[in-house]
């Protein structure tokens, strides 16, 4: 989250007071946002040796302050790569207003593989990124990727798919102009991009082979009369969906800070509104309790707030990255070695595994990448 920040004032000292918030304001008038990173203020904090914290959030404003040794309190206001700590002469009156563990500091970018019939399996994949400190940078990585290797004329709206880079399709059908090694170059910094950026990765999958569960059955007692037709596609891909949601949820609790994330997926008509359903449905206590998820742990959501948003991949370039991930754990769970070297740049920040994907291949290590 990019939050802008206001002096924290107490109750003495008002002229001092005042001055502060003249200067808070001479910043800003040429500046679209000062950037407060709550681990800049505990490194800060460390460095200096400095005890205690207090941070306050609103929508847009954070009134944040570090108390020193003597009740004294300072305020670190970073604009840009310089920090620039303020030092203000009065006691800290009032205790530290605790962090409310509500504060939305996480994106999840979700996409699917498998939709088509002729798959056995479907996947739901996708990455966690954190709101003030990666948001940016998997855009940052795409743009990179495509700069180095889409010539000038075709980089405009360019969209990454991992399932034509692979087979040669689409964009990349001419095999002369875009050979196995040259696509497959591309692939592989695709995949490094989690790891790189030290980013989760989670998914959920549905094997289209299993009789519909009773649990599978109930969501898609949340489906629209207009949706019935493709009813068994709908379902597995809500099945599929809401393993990842499970997934995302267990990996929300595992954060060190108690925060909320929000769900952003690729935009598919046929499905959105079902999945809209499944997700409230999941997060419906009383519907969860009488239901066969009654006995699944982690549910009914609690950390993924409001409902999936809907975005293209050229408007949402993250969900390209989702795209690559979807794709590989696909093939690893159809136990495809051909892709097998691009998956193991994906695992180690898969924050978990799947039975189905059965007896280790090649030199897969999962979940030894840092997550943050």
């Amino acid at each position: 989250m990019v939050i802008h920040p206001l002096i924290a004032l107490g109750q003495k000292n008002r002229q001092r007071q005042k001055n502060m918030i003249e200067i808070i304001k001479r910043l800003t008038i040429n500046v679209m946002a000062i950037s407060v990173d709550i681990d800049e203020y505990e490194e800060y904090m460390l460095k200096h040796n400095l005890i205690g914290s207090a941070y306050t959030f609103c929508a847009h404003v954070v009134i944040a302050g570090l108390r020193i040794g003597y009740g004294r309190l300072i305020t670190l206001v970073m604009w840009g790569s310089v920090s620039l700590p303020i030092p203000i002469g009065h006691e800290y009156d009032a205790p530290p207003t605790k962090i409310s563990g509500e504060n939305l500091v996480r994106l999840v970018f979700l996409d699917e593989s498998g939709r088509s019939r002729h798959e056995p399996i479907i996947v739901v994949a996708g990455i966690i990124v954190h709101g003030d400190r990666t948001y940016r940078k998997p855009e940052q990585c795409v743009r990179k990727i495509a700069t180095a290797t889409i010539p000038e004329e075709d980089r405009d709206g360019f969209i990454f798919h991992a399932g034509d880079l692979f087979q040669g399709a689409g964009y990349f059908k001419d095999k002369d102009t875009w050979p196995r090694e040259r696509r497959f170059t591309i692939l592989r910094s695709l995949a490094g991009v989690p790891r790189k950026l030290r980013i989760p990765i989670v998914f959920g999958h549905f094997d289209k082979s299993e009789k519909p569960r009773r649990d599978n059955r109930e969501i898609a007692a949340h489906l629209k009369p207009r949706d019935m037709a493709h009813a068994n596609d709908i379902v597995q891909h809500m099945a599929a969906f809401s393993l990842a949601e499970i997934a995302i949820e267990r990996q929300m609790l595992r954060f060190p800070r108690d925060e909320i994330c929000m769900l952003i997926a690729e935009d598919t008509d046929r499905v959105k509104r079902a999945l809209k359903n499944a997700h409230a449905f999941l997060r419906d206590r009383d519907a969860v309790a009488t239901s066969a998820f009654a006995g699944i742990s982690n549910l009914p959501l609690t950390k993924i707030v409001d409902t999936p948003h809907f975005a293209a991949k050229s408007d949402s370039v993250p969900l390209q990255i989702a795209d690559v991930c979807a794709y590989l754990i696909l093939r690893r769970l159809l136990r495809r070695s051909d892709s097998q070297e691009f998956f193991e740049l994906l695992a180690p920040q898969l924050t978990w595994t799947a039975r189905d994907f059965g007896a280790r291949m090649g030199a897969e290590q999962f979940g030894t990448g840092s997550l943050v």
